[in-house]
C-alpha cells in the first residue's frame, strides 16, 4: 500500500507514478487516471492499470475476475463515505499538523474497531488515555454509530 498527501488542486495523474513505485500487480483507478503514457509506464514497472472507459473510447476485453474487481472499486469510495460522514473525518480546520494526523489516525482506528465493538456489546464505552498527547473516548450513540472525542 502506498499513499501521498498533496494539495487539493494537484492532479492525481501527476503523482500516480510516484505512488506506484515499488508496487506490482493490479491497479484500479477512476477515469482521471486514463493516459496512454501512464499505462505504459506502469506496465513496464509490473503494474496493470484498470479504469472505466469514457463514452468515446474503444472497449477492451477483461478477464471476468478483473471486471468484478473493477466494479468493486466503488466499495473503496463507500469506505471514504463512511469515514467522512460517520467517523467525522470531514473536518478541515486544524490548529497544527500534528492535530491533523491525530484526527486521521483516530478516524481510521474508530473505523477499524467499529465492528468489533458492536459485536462485543451494544452499549460499550472505551476510554483510552495517551499521556500528554490526547484523550479519546469511543462510544456508541444508540444509533449504531461510533463517535470519538478528542
Amino acid at each position: 500500500m502506498s499513499f501521498k498527501i498533496t494539495k487539493g488542486n494537484k492532479s492525481d495523474l501527476s503523482i500516480a507514478s510516484v505512488i506506484s513505485e515499488g508496487l506490482s500487480g493490479k491497479l484500479f483507478g477512476d477515469k482521471a487516471y486514463i493516459s496512454k503514457e501512464l499505462f505504459h509506464q506502469l506496465l513496464t514497472n509490473g503494474l496493470r492499470l484498470f479504469t472505466n472507459l469514457h463514452k468515446d473510447m474503444k472497449t477492451y476485453l477483461l478477464d471476468i475476475d478483473d471486471k468484478r474487481l473493477l466494479n468493486k472499486r466503488s466499495l473503496i469510495e463507500s469506505v471514504f463515505n463512511v469515514l467522512k460522514k460517520h467517523m467525522l473525518l470531514d473536518h478541515t480546520m486544524y490548529s497544527s499538523l500534528i492535530n491533523f494526523f491525530v484526527h486521521i489516525i483516530a478516524s481510521l482506528a474508530t473505523y477499524s474497531i467499529y465492528n468489533l465493538i458492536l459485536i462485543l456489546s451494544p452499549i460499550l464505552s472505551i476510554t483510552i488515555l495517551y499521556p500528554k498527547l490526547m484523550f479519546i473516548v469511543i462510544y456508541n450513540d444508540y444509533k449504531g454509530l461510533l463517535r470519538y472525542i478528542i
